[in-house]
């Protein structure tokens, strides 16, 4: 590594890193309407209840972005999944909760994360699929460029009363 390269490092996420990643959401959330309705709890947002693995990405001990993958997304994007793959849906990771910091955006920290999402859904035996809105240009187009493919778009409404329609994308197998 040079000097000039920053220290970077991967690694689970803790329980103490949730303030954080909290704080990050509330620059997110105004600049790029990440998550699209403010949940009561940005910790909880984060936190998720059906969490197999969760990452967060480090610049010189600082923590700037986040990853997860878990068992099921809402709105039945699992069963579109298994209607188009196959896999039974206890063989499926939802790969979730995708940001960096907006101060190190196009430094290839969401690419890592989405990777290290993949490598452990893999290493798990699970395939990795996920969903995006169709309104966000940026995470579409790191996921195309990743190789995730489309399934087939659906309108979700949430919890929240907020409607989004998102394109389930699913990695193939390599």
């Amino acid at each position: 590594m040079s000097a000039r390269e920053p220290s970077v490092l991967i690694r689970p996420r803790q329980d103490q890193d949730l303030p954080a990643l909290a704080k990050l959401l509330e620059v997110i959330q105004p600049l790029e309407g990440y998550p699209k309705s403010r949940p009561e709890s940005l910790e909880n947002f984060v936190r998720d209840e059906r969490v197999i693995g969760a990452w967060v990405v480090e610049e010189q001990g600082v923590v700037v972005g986040h990853a997860l993958i878990k068992e099921q997304l809402v709105g039945g994007i699992d069963d579109i999944v298994h209607r188009h793959t196959g896999w039974p849906k206890d063989r499926l990771a939802a790969v979730s909760r995708v940001f960096v910091s907006p101060e190190t955006r196009g430094k290839g920290y969401a690419r890592q994360l989405l990777r290290h999402c993949v490598q452990e859904a893999r290493r798990r035996d699970l395939l990795p699929y996920l969903d995006v809105d169709t309104q966000t240009p940026a995470p579409r187009a790191l996921y195309a460029s990743e190789g995730w493919q489309s399934l087939e778009i659906t309108t979700v409404t949430f919890p929240s009363g907020v409607t989004l329609e998102l394109d389930v994308l699913v990695l193939p197998e390599a």
